[in-house]
């Protein structure tokens, strides 16, 4: 089973445990839903907890080495909870 390191726990865990950013060749940050996005990847564990202190915490930011706007912050939070929502 392929495993990846969570950003915000450090902890290495498969890839069906874990929901995916990438950062595209145009510099925009996007949730990747179907496993299908090439680019720069940043795993974060499905846990609430945990997704709360990704984007408390702002840990794109260094995964991606760039400042991240709080408006693009807010709308990934918007579909991330729209995404866990519809997944369980």
């Amino acid at each position: 089973m392929i495993s990846r390191k969570c950003i915000v726990t450090g902890k290495i865990l498969p890839i069906n445990q874990l929901i995916k950013f990438v950062l595209l060749k145009d510099k925009t940050i996007v949730l990747e839903k179907d496993k299908k996005i090439y680019g720069r990847g940043a795993y974060c564990t499905n846990d609430p907890k945990i997704i709360d202190d990704l984007f408390r915490k702002k840990y794109l930011n260094k995964s991606f080495k760039q400042n991240i706007l709080p408006e693009i912050y807010n709308q990934l939070r918007e579909e991330v909870d729209k995404y866990v929502k519809n997944k369980k």
